[in-house]
């Protein structure tokens, strides 16, 4: 969540992004971290949601959790939508297509069907996205709830010398499922409200494998481990990535799916990047701190308030000759530090705030 303001920084000086605003200063740098980032920041947010929702639903009903799980996504997904995001795109329309030194992207919203569609959410689209994982998830449930794997299974799949198979299996299947967006899925989940299809189909795979990864498999320390093999693998599956990327000649989000082979690598690279940094955080970060529960706790809010920050604060330094990483870098520190703030002064004593902004009760 707290990369979200890093990434919407960069977008801001990319070469290829087209994003709310773009300064007239731009680098390929800001591209290349872009694609990083978006290789496995929401591939591991997804995952990880998949898998504490099998946690979770073993020990709650499932239409209990379902419900519970609506109040806080969507009651923030609605306030932020309304005070936040639609707000800002007016803005957009005001000020498009130039002010200052920046390009100004006009609202998509421009037809009914358009705000059915989603046009709205903006930065929001993943607690959509993850609504309707919880309710496919559901139906998972139902059909795998007696399924039981044993120990010497899972403890061989997890093993060193089958990680290659794991690997290979867990790229087929995030390949079989992203295709089904190009064979007829597109079409078929159009008429859903407020989905993108397409983020739909490319998350699902890793939201699925971190739900079965937890029927699969007791403890994160059973499959989230460091060896040289993985490392390699890693290494080279991501310099294979990110060569074809820099030789291609398609934006970001096209060469994810370029061809088949591109579609592999992606797979492999989220999933390996995913289960080192499990591994790294399970074996030297996770412990119980004050420090790691402020941060979680502020997450939400940060990432839910820092996009008009971004945007405003990006449409100010527009106007100025700084360089352009010293703008990056302001913007990334005022957008986080003003909505870690808002967070802290405002959220945590507010209980309307607090249900409004993380859908808390308490």
């Amino acid at each position: 969540m707290l990369l979200g303001v890093v990434i919407h920084a960069g977008f801001v000086y990319t070469v290829e992004q087209k994003w709310l605003i773009k300064d007239s200063a731009t680098h390929q740098l800001f591209d290349y971290l872009v694609f990083w980032i978006n290789v496995f920041r929401m591939p591991a947010f997804f995952f990880l949601s998949g898998l504490l929702f099998a946690m979770v639903v073993i020990r709650k009903a499932p239409l209990a959790f379902l419900g519970s799980r609506l109040v806080r996504i969507g009651i923030p997904l609605i306030v932020a939508a309304i005070l936040l995001n639609i707000p800002q795109l007016l803005i957009s329309d005001w000020l498009a297509p130039a002010f200052g030194q920046a390009r100004i992207t006009e609202s998509p919203c421009q037809t009914m069907y358009d705000i059915y569609a989603g046009c709205w959410a903006s930065h929001l689209w993943f607690l959509v996205t993850l609504i309707y994982f919880f309710m496919t998830a559901h139906f998972v449930h139902l059909l795998t709830r007696r399924l039981r794997v044993n120990e010497r299974v899972s403890r061989t799949v997890a093993a060193a010398w089958c990680w290659p198979l794991l690997l290979l299996a867990l790229s087929g299947f995030g390949y079989a499922v992203q295709s089904l967006w190009w064979r007829g899925g597109n079409e078929l989940f159009s008429h859903l409200p407020f989905l993108w299809t397409l983020s739909y189909f490319q998350y699902l795979p890793f939201f699925l494998a971190g739900f079965l990864f937890a029927r699969l498999f007791c403890r994160l320390q059973d499959w989230a481990v460091l060896s040289p093999a993985r490392l390699g693998a890693l290494v080279v599956s991501w310099g294979g990535l990110f060569y074809l990327y820099v030789a291609g000649s398609v934006g970001r989000v096209q060469f994810y799916f370029s061809d088949f082979v591109v579609t592999l690598l992606y797979y492999a690279v989220a999933f390996q990047i995913i289960t080192f940094l499990v591994a790294v955080f399970v074996r030297y970060v996770h412990v119980p701190s004050a420090r790691t529960a402020s941060v979680v706790d502020a997450s939400y809010t940060v990432y839910l308030v820092h996009h008009p920050l971004v945007f405003g604060v990006a449409l100010l330094l527009s106007f100025t000759n700084v360089p352009l990483l010293l703008k990056f870098l302001l913007i990334v520190l005022v957008a986080s530090s003003l909505s870690i703030a808002f967070h802290y002064w405002l959220v945590r004593r507010s209980a309307i705030l607090r249900f409004a902004v993380n859908g808390r009760y308490r």
